[in-house]
């Protein structure tokens, strides 16, 4: 890849998730009638493709070629690792099926991993052996994608793999494999569903597509259509997109186009190009109305989603489109995010994006309320908003800031070869969509640098004057009802009065004040990414008021003694930086992501925030109501109320991780906390002596420690003594409770059950690692092929644990359909009790674990992200500067005896702690039966209930 210039992240597509209990309010004539780009001329001077790409900051080489049977192969050479992407894209979505028949598209990616005519087993299995990263397949409206990262000596498995389920899949689909995937899907759906908004997707859809249109359903589908698909239609799917002419492979990383080429012939030159495939080019429906309604579901906030459709990805309106959703509202400073977040505080969050789609794309306000706001104010200052804005277009200093944020992503995101999102993924959209590799890093983002203000607000005028579809998410009322307290055989009560009512090199220095330096060399972007480490984390919040350690961090964002908010937000974006701060179990970080060209004035701003925060009153009050509002949602998901609830009862409130893991702390202690507390934090954890620098990217120690000692050298100590952290060892429980939290009309029972281990710097943390992965730990370990592959109860059910300086917990996984609760629960006991007894782990399973792990190695620490995670760490967790590359030793040196010792050393099924969220009404007697443990009932802030 070659950086032209740098001028700006893309916004990133707004995943809709929705609600229940649908009702319309106002519902005018919806006229969505079918037009064409071509109907609706462009108020844009056309610009072709060609002349855009000048205008682009990035340029990447590559060679393409096409088989005889259609076959269309990008190769991109990246030799910085030993890895290659294979990212092979199918011209075919949901926006293919027919009616009656949704959700099959996504359903038929499920069945391509269940095995081909000449490999009829789990498909990852030899991926996982071989250390694949990066993997797994995905469908949306226009495509299906499968994508992995492999170590360069596994390309001709991965060709033999991908090919072979291209070409020779049919004879290995079995009609108890459809049923099987068919319950996955269906949990996935029930998962979404289950989450909060999670059902607006249906509405919004139906709201802005006319009946006919191939957006109009969801890519999930119905439960109904899911449960009528049969071997005919996975056949027909098949023979009618899976040829080779309608689909384009991408090869990046260590390859070439003449390596490339005869591997191509061999493996994939006999399959069938398949039939023609007719594609609609565009179809953007318009309304001459605006429409909303209006959706009850069990949340704690309000949301607003206005949308519009707007034109496809591939027209040179869309990338000015993108821009005014920037400007219009993206980041701190946007319009919608200034008015309704910061200055009024009516919302927790305001947004704009644009979702990119081939035959119209939607732009989308998102405005989620704080719970006191008045909607019909909110309504009308967003109409207040968005009339000023197309008046006045973008000013000059916002759109640069918004050019320059997408291309500072762009270059980001193609650090990666592979994966979703990075460079095979840029050349695979391109060639699928535009049939030009180039399309989206070329054309596209130089139609985007080109636009000027005029265009932007030319283009907005057209497109959002038009008439919208907006769905409004209202809370259900809470309501309760008390013992019955009248008589009623006795009649009619008297009336009275009425009442009123990849590894590379670590180099270390010093700075003058003490603070350690830790540099890994990358060049691969111009990019330095400097963190800074303090120990501190949640834990340190322990026997003070919870949430104190992340709040503090958050509030380093919003002002120092010479910034405002506003001011660091506008100069991090005028500099192209993402600057970030928070906290983690153990830790606290402040971290800035920067171009090289601008490291100076970045450090300068990262160091302003640490070292002189301002703490205002005026901010604290702003954040304390977007966290209340942030716990209420935490609450609100099973995962979130598990992760709150489940560690202080296994470690207990004195211990220092006995606080619920999300950090955020309870709504009294976010109410009770002063300046004071931030104060006092900052000066007993975020200090030179308690914190370490750590720099991945395009610098030498000797460029940046004089960087460095200007900018933190002079940070003094202050005159107050370090703080301890109580994680002594805690002993696990003699036998096994159940709690239960009671989520009324929960379709899913979120089940979390725990005991702890060593901790993650234990020197046997490899083998308790390797110990977790064959039991649960992996997509082809024991507990997910039980629960999801086997029994279709669980989209996915696995085992983990949480990294900690101290003990880590290590838990059991497993969100399942609500009548199966109970019996997933004797399954998970199951599985642990064989693992301990009648069926260890066989020296297959740790084979596999082992060659995963060690050939997972070259391209795990591809990215500068991964490298300083690595480092970060090793620093926690008192590692030296070589354990990475000690890994490849050290999984070798795994042996079953040691694994199974682990084994039984740290795993008792007996003395588990078991939460569970769920319908309690449906699953109080199954879990009963399940006879785990004793059952007791909990609130959703931890207090026993009846």
């Amino acid at each position: 890849m070659r950086i032209k210039h740098v001028l700006l992240t893309s916004t990133a597509a707004l995943l809709l998730t929705g609600c229940d209990d649908l009702t319309t309010s106002s519902s005018p004539t919806n006229s969505a009638t079918a037009s064409t780009q071509s109907a609706a001329a462009s108020v844009l001077t056309t610009m072709s493709r060609e002349k855009a790409a000048e205008y682009s900051p990035i340029s990447m080489d590559y060679e393409k070629f096409v088989l005889d049977n259609g076959l269309r192969v990008i190769v991109h050479e990246d030799r910085k690792a030993p890895i290659v992407a294979v990212s092979v894209w199918y011209g075919v979505g949901s926006k293919d099926e027919p009616t009656g028949k949704t959700g099959f598209a996504h359903l038929f990616e499920h069945l391509m991993f269940n095995g081909s005519e000449n490999y009829d087993d789990e498909y990852f299995g030899p991926f996982e052996k071989v250390g694949a990263t990066d993997m797994n397949g995905t469908t949306w409206f226009d495509r299906t994608n499968y994508f992995q990262n492999i170590p360069t000596p596994a390309l001709d498995m991965a060709l033999w793999m991908e090919s072979d389920r291209m070409g020779h899949l049919l004879g290995a689909v079995t009609q108890e494999k459809l049923d099987e995937q068919r319950g996955v899907v269906q949990n996935e759906k029930r998962q979404g569903d289950n989450q909060p908004y999670g059902k607006t997707q249906y509405s919004i859809l139906e709201g802005l597509y006319p009946v006919g249109h191939p957006y109009r359903h969801s890519t999930i589908g119905s439960l109904e259509d899911l449960d009528a698909a049969s071997l005919e239609d996975v056949k027909q799917w098949f023979e009618d997109y899976y040829g080779a002419a309608n689909t384009v492979i991408v090869l990046a990383g260590d390859i070439d186009a003449a390596t490339a080429k005869p591997l191509m012939e061999k493996y994939f030159g006999d399959i069938p190009a398949g039939p023609p495939v007719a594609k609609m080019e565009s179809w953007v429906p318009e309304k001459s109305t605006s429409q909303t309604e209006v959706m009850y579901d069990r949340v704690p906030q309000a949301r607003i989603y206005r949308s519009w459709t707007v034109p496809g990805r591939l027209t040179q309106e869309n990338p000015s489109l993108r821009l005014a959703a920037s400007t219009l509202g993206s980041g701190k400073n946007s319009p919608l995010y200034k008015s309704l977040v910061y200055d009024k505080q009516w919302a927790t969050g305001a947004s704009a994006s644009v979702e990119q789609h081939n035959l119209a794309s939607v732009f989308r306000i998102l405005v989620t309320l704080k719970p006191d706001a008045d909607i019909d104010e909110v309504n009308a200052e967003v109409d207040r908003i968005l009339a000023e804005y197309l008046d006045a277009g973008p000013s000059s200093g916002a759109l640069e800031r918004a050019k320059t944020k997408i291309n500072a992503g762009r270059i980001r995101g193609y650090e990666k070869i592979g994966g979703f999102g990075g460079k095979a993924t840029a050349l695979a959209e391109g060639e699928l969509y535009a049939g030009d590799p180039s399309f989206f890093y070329g054309a596209h983002l130089g139609w985007l640098n080109n636009a000027s203000t005029s265009d932007v607000k030319a283009v907005a005028n057209k497109w959002l004057s038009r008439g919208y579809y907006q769905l409004n998410v209202m809370p259900f009322p809470e309501y309760s009802t008390l013992e019955p307290g009248v008589d009623r055989s006795a009649g009619l009560p008297d009336v009275g009065a009425m009442p009123k009512l990849a590894f590379p090199e670590i180099q270390r220095g010093e700075l003058s004040n003490g603070m350690k330096v830790v540099l890994a060399e990358r060049n691969s972007v111009p990019m330095v990414n400097i963190s800074l480490q303090f120990d501190a984390g949640y834990a340190a919040d322990a026997g003070g008021k919870l949430g104190v350690s992340s709040f503090a961090m958050d509030m380093l964002n919003e002002g120092t003694a010479t910034r405002s908010a506003l001011e660091i937000s506008e100069e991090a974006e005028t500099l192209g930086a993402n600057l970030s701060a928070g906290s983690n179990l153990d830790t606290s970080t402040a971290s800035i992501s920067a171009l090289k060209d601008n490291l100076d004035a970045s450090v300068d701003l990262l160091a302003d925030i640490l070292i002189n925060p301002s703490f205002e009153q005026t901010e604290m009050d702003r954040l304390k109501k977007q966290w209340q509002a942030s716990i209420q949602q935490e609450k609100n998901q099973p995962v979130g109320l598990a992760l709150r609830n489940l560690p202080p009862l296994m470690y207990g409130k004195d211990h220092a991780y006995g606080i619920p893991f999300t950090g955020s702390g309870t709504e009294a202690s976010v109410e009770s906390m002063t300046r004071d507390d931030l104060v006092n934090f900052k000066a007993q954890w975020i200090r030179p002596d308690n914190g370490t620098v750590f720099v991945v990217g395009d610098t030498s120690m000797d460029d940046i420690k004089p960087v460095l000692e200007k900018h933190f050298g002079g940070w003094k100590t202050p005159d107050i003594a370090l703080k301890t952290k109580n994680i002594a060892t805690v002993n696990n429980p003699t036998t096994s409770t159940v709690y239960v939290i009671d989520k009324k009309g929960s379709p899913q029972s979120l089940i979390l059950a725990g005991q702890l281990v060593p901790p993650t710097g234990d020197a046997n943390n490899i083998t308790l690692s390797a110990m977790n992965e064959a039991l649960g730990g992996a997509f082809t370990a024991r507990v997910n092929m039980n629960l999801r592959e086997d029994k279709g109860w669980s989209y996915g059910a696995f085992t983990f644990m949480q990294d900690a300086k101290g003990q880590q917990p290590w838990f059991l996984y497993a969100p399942v359909q609500s009548d199966r609760t109970g019996d997933s629960m004797k399954e998970l006991m199951r599985e642990v009790t064989d693992y301990l007894g009648p069926r260890p782990v066989t020296q297959d399973e740790l084979t596999k674990v082992i060659k995963s792990n060690t050939n997972s190695l070259p391209g795990s620490y591809e990215t500068m992200g991964s490298v300083m995670g690595a480092m970060m760490s090793n620093e926690r967790f008192g590692r030296g500067d070589d354990y990475v590359p000690s890994l490849s030793a050290k999984y070798a040196a795994l042996n079953v005896d040691a694994v199974m010792a682990s084994a039984k050393q740290n795993l008792n099924p007996n003395s588990m702690t078991w939460v569970i969220v769920g319908d309690r009404d449906a699953i109080e007697a199954q879990v009963r039966d399940a006879n785990v443990g004793e059952i007791r009932f909990m609130d959703v802030d931890g207090n026993i209930v009846e």
